[in-house]
């Protein structure tokens, strides 16, 4: 049991030490493709986004993108800890950069449901 832990921590931070600070402003897909073969490769079944607009509606896309990946497996859980007064965190679209610039929109994401902590402010 205690290898098994040992394995998902170092599985936890290899994911963190790859997509900390990865996903730059606007969501590039470039950046979103990196991350999404980093979800594959552990086999994560949660994303948890910590800032404002750009990382939490990156981690949208994920979701999405990793959906569309994989139809047959449940929607990866995204958790948004808002960092920023962006609201990301209360809606449903995500939003990307293509490689020629362009900003995509990602419509009618899974919601679950929010939760806030006024103190945390």
């Amino acid at each position: 049991m205690a290898s098994s832990r040992s394995a998902s921590s170092a599985r936890c931070v290899q994911l963190r030490e790859l997509a900390d600070g990865q996903i730059r402003e606007h969501g590039p897909i470039e950046d979103i493709e990196t991350c999404l073969d980093l979800i594959d490769e552990v086999g994560a079944n949660v994303i948890v986004s910590f800032g404002g607009g750009s990382p939490v509606d990156a981690c949208k896309v994920l979701t999405y993108k990793h959906h569309e990946r994989h139809p047959d497996r449940p929607w990866v859980f995204n958790i948004a800890v808002p960092t920023t007064l962006s609201a990301a965190e209360y809606s449903t679209i995500g939003g990307h950069t293509s490689r020629d610039k362009v900003k995509i929109g990602v419509v009618r994401l899974p919601h679950r449901r929010q939760s806030e902590d006024a103190d945390a402010h």
